[in-house]
């Protein structure tokens, strides 16, 4: 009766042993925080994959680690399997290969014991698992105060965000007040599972440019300045539109009245980051000479070629008064 027992007792010690290995392989393996962590990634969860990842980000960082704007990210990881697990008592490196843009990538999770489970499981969660950087210094011009990722504002000072895997858009935000004038080309950027760093190519510099409504807006305003401020000039010379009738003196030119000959060139475009109009073109001047004991009085004309550009400021989205040159420069 003794033996029976005893054997009994041994049946149930192995069968307690097996099952606890069966459930700690199954239930509570080193790749369980790895795949819940990927599984957070390919559906988007940022909240959950840098809790699962122990990441504390400080303030400002997790500025493109929200779950909104992570779901709208193209080419996050996804179809992600283990390959290896290699234990080393109390810690394991596990193996990962995903799916990502097209292609096929690989990385590899530490992970440790954090203690223990129901007695007998280890608690296994991720340990220094990397959120990576993305730097666009290279491809910020010097006039540039902000960047843009997927939407996202931050100041060109830095130059660097932390992303998780997948692609971006990276372009520069419009200089302040000037939204809806001005925009940029744009780079795509594909941020790696398994990578801890990313730079965009030093060969693209991004650039402004104009928008539509950026260009109808300055050809708008710098049509009324030539109307307002050059054609109605009564001078001899008018400095803001590089107007002139040299070599004639004030006292032997009065009463002066400008045309065009023919239609002025304008070129609108952006210098630095300011939007400008380079004008071109010939004037003709019709003008009273006063009779001298030298010279007949009347009307006289003269044709003169004339050039002068124009610089708008702008603020909350349109154009202010636009500042023109000095024989080609500002003041």
């Amino acid at each position: 009766m003794l033996l029976a027992a005893g054997v009994g007792a041994v049946v149930v010690v192995g069968v307690v042993a097996v099952a606890t290995s069966i459930v700690s392989r199954v239930a509570f393996s080193p790749e369980k925080p790895v795949l819940a962590y990927l599984a957070a990634i390919e559906e988007g969860r940022a909240a959950d994959a840098l809790e699962l990842a122990g990441i504390t980000l400080r303030d400002g960082d997790g500025l493109l680690l929200t779950d909104e704007v992570y779901a709208e990210v193209a080419d996050r990881p996804t179809a992600s399997r283990v390959t290896s697990v290699v234990r080393r008592g109390k810690s394991a490196a596990v193996s990962v290969r995903s799916e990502q843009a097209g292609g096929s990538v690989s990385e590899t999770f530490q992970v440790r014991s954090d203690g223990r489970r129901m007695l007998f499981f280890d608690r296994w969660v991720l340990h220094d698992h990397p959120i990576p950087e993305l730097s666009v210094l290279s491809a910020l011009p010097h006039e540039a105060d902000a960047f843009l990722v997927d939407g996202v504002a931050h100041s060109a000072d830095d130059g660097r965000v932390l992303v998780l895997p997948g692609t971006y858009t990276v372009e520069l935000a419009p200089p302040e007040g000037a939204e809806g004038l001005i925009t940029s080309d744009a780079i795509e950027v594909t941020v790696d599972a398994g990578s801890w760093y990313e730079s965009v190519s030093h060969r693209h510099v991004l650039s402004y440019e104009l928008t539509a409504e950026g260009v109808a807006a300055a050809e708008s305003a710098t049509a009324d300045f030539l109307e307002s401020t050059c054609l109605s000039g009564t001078e001899r010379a008018l400095e803001d539109c590089g107007f002139t009738t040299w070599p004639l003196r004030a006292d032997e030119a009065e009463n002066t009245r400008w045309a065009f000959s023919g239609t002025p060139t304008v070129e609108v475009g952006l210098d630095r980051g300011a939007i400008t109009a380079e004008i071109s073109g010939t004037t003709r001047a019709t003008y009273e000479v006063a009779e001298t004991a030298y010279r007949a009085g009347g009307t006289a004309e003269r044709v003169d070629d004339f050039g002068f550009w124009l610089r708008f400021p702008a603020q909350d989205g349109a154009l202010g008064a636009p500042e023109p040159s000095r024989y080609g420069y500002w003041d």
